[in-house]
């Protein structure tokens, strides 16, 4: 078939062709049709949503954390925390108690500078030798500090956070010295109750 539109040359003008072609559709379109075919409204933008921010509790000496839901609506891992202090340096270790899941034993786990020798484990004791201690083995380090954990059996974690007398963590720093680091117990019976309500 011959094409009608061509140019002064004798080529056939594709400008022409595309013209003719799109006036042929816009006659054959019910207006309706084209109506629909516009382009869709832009969606609304959504407002950024705000992070929600941890819930927080005081119990004695621990501050229970609970972070907000995941967006799933699952609930999160609540933790009883306590920040050793050392005089004049700031903080220097800090203990967090908490159930890696609901109903399950408690896991015990502290944070210390990464200046520590691994060759001994940290133990969680009181100044008492009747209560045992609970040795808690270490699991990794990053610039910012170690982490040492366990999750002994139920009895002896609920004695354990019973106990009314001092607190003390010890372990070995890098140059091989023992350190121990006075802590409470005040409020942790009570941070672990808020825990297992959550």
């Amino acid at each position: 078939m011959k094409n009608i539109f061509t140019n002064r040359s004798g080529r056939a003008d594709d400008s022409l062709v595309l013209r003719a072609t799109a006036v042929a559709l816009l006659v054959a379109m019910p207006l309706g049709t084209m109506a629909k075919q516009q382009a869709p409204a832009a969606a609304p933008v959504k407002a950024p949503v705000e992070a929600a921010a941890p819930t927080t509790a005081t119990y004695g000496d621990w501050l229970v954390t609970c972070p907000p839901p995941a967006a799933t609506g699952a609930a999160a891992a609540c933790e009883a925390t306590q920040t050793l202090l050392l005089e004049g340096k700031g903080p220097i270790a800090r203990i967090a108690v908490g159930r890696l899941t609901k109903g399950g034993d408690l896991s015990f786990a502290v944070m210390l500078p990464a200046a520590v020798e691994f060759s001994a484990p940290v133990v969680l004791g009181s100044e008492t030798t009747e209560a045992p201690g609970i040795a808690l083995g270490w699991r990794r380090c990053i610039p910012t500090g170690c982490f040492a954990d366990a999750t002994p059996a139920g009895t002896m974690s609920m004695a354990w956070i019973a106990q009314t007398v001092a607190g003390r963590m010890t372990f070995v720093d890098g140059n091989g010295q023992p350190v121990a680091l006075p802590f409470s117990f005040k409020g942790l019976v009570q941070a672990v109750a808020a825990l297992d309500k959550r």
